[in-house]
């Protein structure tokens, strides 16, 4: 018993010694007018989506005590045209985190409806997932992706919309910590959609078509290997249009070759 509190002892002091916070706030810089998926995409033909709905142009971690804080910045400001109770009822947010950096551990696919993968070495821990009707929205995970749905989290206490900021608290106690140095983390911006598609299954994320519709984006493929991803954090060399552009659309659904997106690592 003393050597196996002896050994727990060391793993909480090494954790002590190496895990370094951030000095807050952190803020990362997203080109405008790239709400384009992989550069081809276009908004749905509804008035109701305006030009730079869905265009993130910054994000800043912050925190206090208590909170860690994702601020998302659009180039427009938000809106609420169908009422959502949290103010937002156009988009949809997911952040992802990888807290370790080691290849293939954690989840490579993302939430069902996304269509894409990390990168190898990008496997997540812990999932962000934000849209105007967090109950509708952590059932439909729940019963998609049962497995994903542990590591997910569903902010809606606290959510605030500033202008054309949305401001996402999620404790320090549910994420781990406060952000450490070497975590990395991707966030996309999709469509929100209260009737997504069911088989292939999509947990409320608006689709990509060929050709853009009253509800639907275009620019994309009528099957289901291309990403229903219309922003993403563009940073430090990654480019967006290439990263997403790499994927491989086709009638039959195992065929398909989902692009593989990287995450950005606090130095």
């Amino acid at each position: 018993m003393k050597k196996f509190l002896i050994f727990i002892f060391l793993i909480l002091l090494s954790t002590l010694i190496f895990a370094e916070p951030v000095k807050y706030p952190l803020v990362f810089n997203d080109p405008t007018n790239d709400d384009k998926g992989p550069g081809t995409y276009t908004y749905p033909t509804d008035g109701v989506f305006k030009p730079g709905t869905f265009d993130m142009t910054k994000v800043v971690i912050d925190a206090d005590n208590d909170n860690v804080y994702f601020k998302i910045s659009f180039r427009v400001p938000i809106e609420n045209p169908w009422g959502s109770p949290i103010g937002l009822s156009l988009q949809t947010i997911h952040i992802y985190i990888d807290k370790d950096h080691k290849k293939d551990s954690g989840f490579r696919d993302f939430i069902p409806g996304v269509r894409a993968q990390t990168t190898p070495e990008s496997a997540w821990d812990l999932a962000i997932l934000v849209e105007g009707w967090p109950t509708e929205l952590k059932s439909s995970v729940k019963n998609a992706a049962p497995e994903m749905y542990k590591y997910c989290v569903f902010p809606s206490k606290g959510v605030t919309v500033d202008g054309n900021t949305i401001i996402i608290p999620v404790s320090k106690k549910t994420l781990g910590d406060d952000f450490q140095k070497g975590w990395g983390f991707q966030v996309f911006i999709m469509g929100q959609e209260g009737f997504p598609t069911q088989d292939p299954v999509s947990c409320r994320i608006r689709e990509v078509l060929s050709t853009a519709q009253q509800w639907r984006f275009g620019g994309g493929d009528d099957f289901y290997g291309d990403p229903n991803i219309i922003d993403m954090l563009d940073y430090e060399g990654i480019n967006q249009f290439e990263v997403l552009g790499k994927y491989k659309s086709d009638a039959k659904f195992e065929k398909n070759v989902y692009a593989q997106v990287p995450f950005i690592y606090v130095k």
